[in-house]
């Protein structure tokens, strides 16, 4: 009887490891803050417990996995697998800082280091 039990807890926490491992997949929600690290910790306590800690990373993983691959389908059905391929200048090959400077505008002056008008005028100090 009391093996029946542990064996019942067993399965619901690897249900349970797997839904989460499904939905930090699909939704891509990070395991190191937040919630899902306080349940990821919960879980990891109850499976040290059943001695099952090596299953329930299997199984959080395989539920992961599948999280990510759904997402990824769902998006391509819908039309809007992003792309990787983009052209490359001559230019952007050979300075690739000129690159990143230019994409946070490092040579324009900001506009709030421009000088008061009212510093500006004759004779103001």
């Amino acid at each position: 009887m009391l093996r029946k039990k542990s064996d019942e807890k067993s399965v619901k926490l690897l249900q349970r490891a797997y839904a989460l491992g499904y939905e930090v997949g699909y939704y891509q929600h990070y395991e190191s803050v937040g919630w899902v690290k306080k349940e990821l910790s919960k879980l990891r306590e109850e499976a040290e417990k059943l001695g099952i800690l090596d299953k329930l990373e299997q199984i959080y993983n395989l539920g992961k996995e599948e999280g990510k691959k759904k997402r990824f389908f769902a998006i391509a059905e819908k039309g809007e697998l992003p792309t990787m391929e983009r052209t490359v200048t001559h230019s952007e090959q050979r300075y690739p800082f000129s690159r990143i400077r230019l994409q946070i505008r490092t040579h324009h002056r900001p506009f709030f280091l421009a000088t008061p008008k009212f510093l500006k005028r004759r004779n103001q100090f």
